[in-house]
């Protein structure tokens, strides 16, 4: 496998997604979910998350999120919120990354 530059790959990750909803699909499904720069593909990602947190990924999944519409201010001036990318990445049988230590 071709490995990227180390800087270029901490770009990609902004933030992990922690919500409830995150947190029961990593207790059912052993996944977790990322915030992820809009412009990076599966194969970067993979990369990204088995070189910072020493895991084997076995599956990427990505979710393009749409900016949504909002009316500002008293002429309700039109705008919109940044589009960005999620991503589920399912971890390989062992392989854990534990965001919120419970111990």
């Amino acid at each position: 496998m071709n490995q990227e530059n180390p800087f270029s790959l901490r770009r990609i990750l902004l933030s992990p997604r922690i919500t409830d909803k995150s947190y029961n699909i990593t207790k059912k499904n052993n996944q977790v979910s990322f915030k992820v720069a809009y412009w990076a593909n599966k194969k970067q990602i993979k990369q990204s998350i088995e070189y910072l947190f020493n895991v084997k990924i076995s599956n990427i999944q990505t979710l393009n999120i749409k900016g949504k519409c909002h009316k500002f201010g008293r002429k309700k001036i039109k705008g919109y919120t940044k589009k960005w990318k999620k991503a589920y990445a399912t971890l390989k049988k062992g392989y854990k990354i534990n965001f919120i230590e419970t111990e």
